[in-house]
């Protein structure tokens, strides 16, 4: 079994990964800037946006690190050299740069969570059996609490413009309607650059585009309005709204094949993505590959994950 450090192992996501791989019997550890620091039990009282040299030090006798921090900088894999980094960002721009020659000496995993993530293992699927280009839909319950990082996300796109991967027309985010069926509904989703037209649309070699949405009407219309005046986010991060924890996942072929995936909570399913593609890319003994989730999980391995349902 493998020995495996998360940051931020605290929090939403990095507390679910502790979880399953060591139920999955690896050697785990923990580092964030509120842990008790308990080095021989793999605790570690670190802050990495402070002081990103004491990585290593805490990194040193782990395979591979885990980032569920939230800290998007391109330079800590480098303190870690000779451990495998994992990624959970939905950051396109961030996930290019960790891909270049050099910057992930022991190699790296990316886009391994709901999206980029599941999307890219479902979007590989499809595209296998239709020419593209892909779209996928991506429905987020709203009555889960995110943290920070992940409300920086939805709406720190806000405002801005996206390129569309096939026209290479620049569109305002939360805008151009689509509505994708979800089993007997119909649910309306707008564009919203995830990662996936970034880095999934030259490796399939088709573009791939994105669609997302809340179960939340009051949510999505919210965000349709503050598309055009952003400087309403502030207000919209304070807004809690009911409703479920479960999400929903789609790719669509232009030809008309379609695989879903259903689960609820998106902070575990991140979390356990993430986990097993760390476990798939140790086993496969690849030192400094730059890995993708569709090169280590399929339908199937994701479908063997208690909790997501996959149907094709």
């Amino acid at each position: 079994m493998s020995a495996i450090l998360v940051l931020g192992g605290g929090g939403a996501v990095g507390s679910e990964i502790l979880a399953d791989l060591r139920s999955r019997g690896h050697r785990v550890g923990s580092a964030g800037r509120s842990l008790h620091p308990d080095p021989a039990a793999g605790s570690y009282r670190l802050d990495i946006r402070a002081d990103p040299d004491s990585l290593g030090a805490a990194a040193a006798g782990w395979d591979a690190v885990i980032n569920a921090s939230g800290l998007e900088d391109p330079t800590l894999p480098a303190r870690a050299p000779h451990a495998l980094w994992v990624d959970i960002s939905a950051t396109g721009e961030y996930l290019a740069a960790l891909a270049r020659p050099g910057i992930a000496p022991g190699g790296a995993v990316l886009g391994v969570g709901i999206a980029p993530g599941i999307t890219g293992i479902l979007a590989a699927a499809v595209v296998r059996r239709d020419p593209g280009p892909i779209d996928t839909a991506i429905l987020l319950g709203s009555g889960e609490k995110h943290g920070p990082a992940a409300l920086d996300w939805t709406f720190g796109a806000l405002g801005q413009r996206l390129t569309d991967p096939e026209t290479g027309e620049k569109i305002l985010a939360y805008t151009r309607p689509r509505r994708f069926r979800d089993g007997t509904r119909w649910r309306t989703l707008t564009r919203v650059d995830f990662a996936d037209p970034l880095l999934l649309s030259p490796r399939l070699g088709v573009p791939v585009r994105t669609y997302f949405a809340t179960e939340s009407r009051l949510a999505n219309a919210a965000l349709r309005i503050g598309a055009r005046a952003p400087i309403i986010a502030p207000l919209l991060k304070r807004i809690a709204l009911p409703g479920s924890e479960d999400w929903w996942i789609a790719a669509h072929g232009r030809s008309g094949t379609v695989i879903e995936a259903r689960g609820s909570r998106q902070s575990l399913a991140t979390a356990l993505v993430a986990a097993r593609a760390t476990e798939a890319a140790l086993n496969a003994s690849d030192p400094g590959r730059i890995w993708y989730g569709p090169d280590l999980l399929g339908p199937a391995e994701l479908a063997a994950i208690p909790g997501i349902t996959v149907r094709d």
